[in-house]
């Protein structure tokens, strides 16, 4: 299985690629954009008077075989990961979560019980203490 989605992944660079040299080759639009500054014109007289017909459709076609390939590898990965037992072994967003709560909570706790005074009053009766926010000053936009 790692052989084919190895394969099907050189395919689908080769498909980009293609499909960006299929773009190129057609005919720029009245911008004039990058197609013709890299030749857009050419194709016309490779390919013959239907040259735009031709390359729509291919372009068309490729690009579609690009997201059935995409596709396709997904799902491979998919089942490579589940039958290497990746997806069921790692950790769930919630247990990351917690995890980072309970990592944060810890150190805060600790230093917080060392700071405090040994004649302190209870957290309940503490009004709650604010941080005033500096914000960096920016300059005015320039009115031009």
């Amino acid at each position: 299985m790692n052989v084919i989605l190895i394969l099907l992944s050189i395919a689908l660079v080769v498909l980009c690629l293609f499909v960006g040299l299929i773009v190129l080759m057609q005919r720029a639009s009245s911008n004039a954009g990058m197609g013709s500054a890299l030749g857009g014109g050419m194709a016309e007289s490779a390919l013959g008077g239907e040259a735009a017909n031709t390359l729509n459709r291919l372009t068309i076609r490729c690009v579609v075989a690009f997201f059935i390939l995409s596709l396709g590898l997904y799902m491979g990965y998919l089942y490579m990961a589940n039958q290497q037992g990746d997806l069921s072994k790692g950790p769930s967003l919630s247990g990351v979560a917690e995890a980072t709560l309970e990592s944060a909570a810890a150190p805060a706790a600790e230093t917080a019980a060392e700071q405090a005074p040994a004649e302190a009053p209870p957290a309940a009766e503490q009004a709650p203490q604010t941080v005033p926010v500096v914000l960096p000053e920016t300059p005015a936009p320039s009115a031009k």
